[in-house]
């Protein structure tokens, strides 16, 4: 038989119980994935120089201890108000990446990462965190009791990470991907300034006359009394709308909408299929079980509809379906890309496979995006000249009128 090496381990029980013993495996990554399926939360994993290399032989499970009452979820109803950013969270698992890779142990590192992260909140869900991960859960556990910091879809990539032991590489995806949110967010930030200026110039446009025909202080009331309101209405239906957009509650109604809608539904495949096959390979490649690795990479997809239909199709891969064709039971997985997962199932090259799938389809998504801004640019200012063409005419017109009457010429412009 291949000989096969033995790694020595240090771990804690999901109850922070310190276990220690050996394992077989054949690489590190491997071991981690079998102390990660017995419920153990490895702290230190080393071959010993001076230990001989043994053949395969069974693994007896550690015993576990029964798990803790999972926390209640939470949340806050103002949270849309002062969300944690997409850059603080890139620099947040940036850290984490760079700190994991270089083998720092889970709780020292959420802990000195909890002190520099660069947003309150953040740092502040770190530092709540840090004891039950010191006590041996999952960081991906821990985490997912945050909805409205961590959503789904990066917490089931988490969980991937963590039981393929490539959670350096997952946190890497996942910094470069709040990267490119942020970067979108600040491409857009111009626009919404030159579109705010402009409009709330061509609202006071038509108020012009006041100045002319009522004397100064009557500008003062005009715009308590009409200006104020209009500007007041429209940033309170925008504030609500933040705050209704980040409520968990609601998370089930806006996946729907994002499944369906038109264009957005596009946006959303893409994205949950892109995290579906970064998951399942990092998953794969370390040696997880086919079944396994769909059930948690199914959660990395994140909208609600597409984790049902992936885990519809998980089971029906543990009867014994081909993973293209459970796939292709889901009504967004693509023919081509069914068909590539067919080809790999035959010759066996998930791990080759994978990526360039999820190349592909993130590259997918990221031109769509760029189209659609570039679109909603477009649409923008030529919604924004209309109204300041409407504005300027009306307030021109008015003008004329005001002249008139506080000159006495009204009837120059019959």
């Amino acid at each position: 038989m291949i000989p096969i090496p033995l790694f020595r381990y240090r771990a804690k029980t999901e109850r922070g119980a310190e276990v220690t013993g050996t394992i077989e495996a054949a690489t590190k990554a491997q071991a981690i994935v079998r102390l990660r399926q017995r419920g153990l939360w490895v702290e230190v994993l080393a071959e010993p120089e001076a230990m001989a290399r043994r053949t395969r032989v069974a693994s007896a499970p550690a015993t576990e201890e029964p798990s803790a009452p999972r926390p209640r979820e939470r949340w806050s109803f103002l949270y849309g108000l002062l969300p944690v950013t997409a850059g603080a969270l890139s620099n947040f698992f940036e850290q984490l990446s760079s700190l994991y890779h270089a083998g720092v142990g889970m709780p020292s590192l959420v802990s000195d990462t909890a002190s520099r992260v660069n947003s309150l909140r953040l740092q502040h869900v770190l530092e709540e965190v840090a004891p039950r991960v010191q006590n041996g859960e999952s960081l991906a556990a821990c985490l997912d009791d945050y909805p409205q910091v961590f959503p789904r879809g990066v917490i089931g990539y988490l969980r991937a990470g963590e039981l393929s032991g490539n959670l350096d590489e997952v946190a890497r995806n996942l910094a470069d991907d709040y990267r490119g949110e942020q970067r979108v967010w600040w491409l857009l930030m111009i626009p919404k300034l030159y579109f705010g200026i402009v409009l709330l110039l061509a609202i006071l446009v038509p108020s012009f006359p006041w100045f002319i025909s009522k004397g100064l202080p009557w500008w003062i009331h005009h715009v308590l009394t009409h200006i104020l309101p209009m500007l007041g209405l429209v940033v309170g239906a925008y504030m609500l709308w933040r705050i209704l957009w980040h409520l968990p509650p609601l998370f089930g109604l806006r996946d729907q909408m994002a499944f369906r809608l038109p264009v957005w539904s596009a946006l959303t495949r893409r994205a949950g299929l892109t995290r579906f096959y970064q998951a399942l390979q990092v998953c794969i490649r370390a040696g997880v079980d086919f079944p396994q690795a769909m059930q948690t990479s199914a959660e990395a997809a994140g909208n609600r509809v597409m984790v049902r239909r992936m885990h519809e199709a998980e089971s029906r891969v543990r009867a014994g379906m081909p993973l293209h064709e459970a796939l292709d039971g889901c009504g967004f997985v693509s023919r081509s890309d069914a068909g590539i997962l067919g080809s790999a199932a035959l010759g066996g090259t998930f791990d080759e496979a994978l990526p360039r799938m999820a190349e592909q389809t993130k590259e997918s998504r990221d031109n769509m995006v760029r189209g659609l801004r570039i679109a909603a640019m477009v649409v923008g200012y030529g919604i924004t000249s209309v109204i300041v063409l409407i504005a300027c005419v009306r307030g021109y017109t008015a003008i004329q009128d005001a002249f008139a009457q506080k000159f006495g010429a009204e009837d120059l412009l019959q």
